[in-house]
Order: C-alpha cells, then sequence, then structure tokens
C-alpha cells in the first residue's frame, strides 16, 4: 500500500465490462484529430483494452504478467497474487485448442471470439446463420463445452501465440503460429479454479511501527510532520515524498550523513537531492535534544 505495508487489492471483472469500454471507445470524441492519428489512437486503446482483458481472465501469475507488460519477463510465481494462492487443477485442452483452429482457420480470420465460441458450442443464434458459421465443419464441435472455457482456451492460446487478435475495432481471431502444437507431445492447459478460494495465508509478522521504542516513535512524528510540510509545499500527496515505510527506517537508523541517508529504504539518489539535507537537519536536531534516546527495539 500507500503506507509501504502489506495491502490487498480486489479485481471486480464482468465480461460485460469489456462490451462497455468497447463502445465508449467507440464513441470517443475525435474532433480536430486527423483520419491517421484516429487509427492509431483506436488500435492502441483496443490493445490496451485486450491486455487489460487479459489480466482479468489469466490464470498465470498477475504480478508477471504486469512485470511483462513492461518488457520485465519474469519465470519464477510471486506466490502472493489472487492465482498464485488459489487453489487450482490443471487442464488438458489440447484437443479444444485444436478445434478452435479449425473454426478459425474456416472463420479465415473474419469474426471476433463470440462468433468463434458460439460456433464451436452449437450456439443457436439468428448471427451465426447469417454469418453462415452453421454450415462450418467445425459448429458444434465442442457443443459440451461452455463460452467461459472455450474464452479461457483462447485467451491462453492467445498468450501462447498461436492465435493473436487484431486492434482493430473489431478484434478479430486470426491463426499465429500453430507450428509447435504440431508436435506430438505438444499440449496446452489451463487452470480450473476451486469454486472457494482458500484463505489467504496470514503472515506472522509485525508492523514495522513495532520495532520503534517511545523515542523512535516520536522522531517518527516529527518526520511524518516535514513530509506533510514538503507536500503542501509541492501540491502533492504525501506518500510520494516518502513512504511510511521509509520513515520509519528513518528512525530506526537515525542517519546523519548522505552516506547512511542512503541506506534507507526508499531513498535514493534523486531523493536524497530533493530531501534527504532537510530530513538530516531533523534527525539531528532530534538527536541533539535527546543524546541518549534509543529509536528501535535492535538499538540505534
Amino acid at each position: 500500500g500507500r503506507d509501504g505495508e502489506s495491502a490487498n487489492c480486489i479485481l471486480l471483472f464482468s465480461p460485460k465490462d469489456v462490451i462497455i469500454n468497447e463502445f465508449l471507445l467507440d464513441k470517443r470524441d475525435f474532433t480536430d484529430v486527423s483520419e491517421d492519428d484516429i487509427k492509431l489512437i483506436r488500435e492502441r486503446d483496443i490493445r490496451r483494452l485486450h491486455v487489460m482483458e487479459g489480466y482479468c481472465r489469466t490464470d498465470e501469475c498477475l504480478r508477471n504478467y504486469i512485470l511483462e507488460y513492461f518488457g520485465e519477463k519474469r519465470t519464477e510465481p510471486c506466490c502472493n497474487c489472487g492465482n498464485c494462492q488459489r487453489e487450482y487443477t490443471e487442464i488438458d485442452v489440447t484437443n479444444e485448442a485444436k478445434k478452435i483452429i479449425n473454426c478459425v482457420y474456416e472463420a479465415n480470420g473474419r469474426y471476433g471470439i463470440n462468433v468463434i465460441t458460439g460456433t464451436l458450442i452449437g450456439a443457436n443464434r439468428k448471427k451465426l446463420e447469417k454469418l453462415g458459421t452453421t454450415n462450418y465443419r467445425s459448429y458444434a464441435a465442442l457443443k459440451d463445452s461452455t463460452e467461459e472455457t472455450l474464452k479461457q482456451v483462447i485467451i491462453k492460446m492467445i498468450q501462447d501465440g498461436y492465435l493473436y487478435q487484431t486492434d482493430d475495432r473489431f478484434s478479430l481471431i486470426k491463426l499465429g503460429d500453430i507450428t509447435p502444437l504440431k508436435a506430438e507431445n505438444s499440449h496446452i492447459f489451463i487452470r480450473k479454479y476451486k469454486g472457494r478460494e482458500i484463505e489467504t495465508r496470514i503472515r506472522k509478522t509485525r508492523r514495522s511501527t513495532d520495532l520503534l521504542t517511545k523515542a523512535g516513535y516520536d522522531l517518527f512524528e516529527i518526520l511524518r510532520l516535514l513530509r506533510l510540510e514538503l507536500a503542501k509545499e509541492e501540491g502533492m500527496p504525501p506518500y510520494i515524498i516518502f513512504s511510511d515505510k521509509t520513515l520509519i527506517d528513518m528512525s530506526i537508523k537515525v542517519p546523519n550523513d548522505k552516506a547512511s541517508m542512503l541506506n534507507v529504504s526508499g531513498v535514493g539518489e534523486s531523493k536524497y537531492n530533493k530531501y534527504g539535507e532537510r530530513f538530516i537537519e531533523k534527525i539531528n536536531q532530534f538527536m541533539k535534544d535527546n543524546p541518549n534516546a534509543v529509536t528501535s527495539e535492535k538499538g540505534n
């Protein structure tokens, strides 16, 4: 959280959210924007929407998903996000994936995910009849599956590169590189989570402030007041200056020069150059007024 302590984040998602956002993007005002720029902006917005939908639907580590979006490749799960914390069983959906590929091939990349899944489950819809997908060999090929499960498989196939989704307003599903799937020992798995999430493991850790003595807490409050003063001067939230976690670490380590201040968690060269000396002045003044003060249970 903003205070540097552990926090919970709850994600609320419904498939309808995607439809609503597509509608809002379609109605976006492009007054005084050139046609070329409009096309680029639409593609960028749809791409971002796809990424967000993928985040909501992925069964992989959520932290790694975010890191990969920003270009940082991770292989080990964080073991702390909602997906990592939930109980699940892995299901082999290789057969379903191959039938999805057949349907996308028959569609020749002309339709989106709803038409593909509707065709595969054999949905009785006027739209499918109009498009002619009810005549596909793949129509009702996965009639015992649910659309939600097939969408999960398709999202997984997009992540693995077997399929891709266009960034235009129609979000068409097209074939990617399916060569790896042709190997005899190649498989695609998705995770099926149990209906009820397991309770998050309660970590038996102490709050950072528990390490402070009375003197340490007094110093912490002085540093918080200085942070508030700086925040008002610069017109920004106090946690942008330094988090509570950083102020607590200052109160424990009692830095009195640049070298020791840079050893405080959350203080780098940039933050030191902006605020470091003013915090050192407060710390030094506190220690001058309280020469025998011990600010933490560990000792100064």
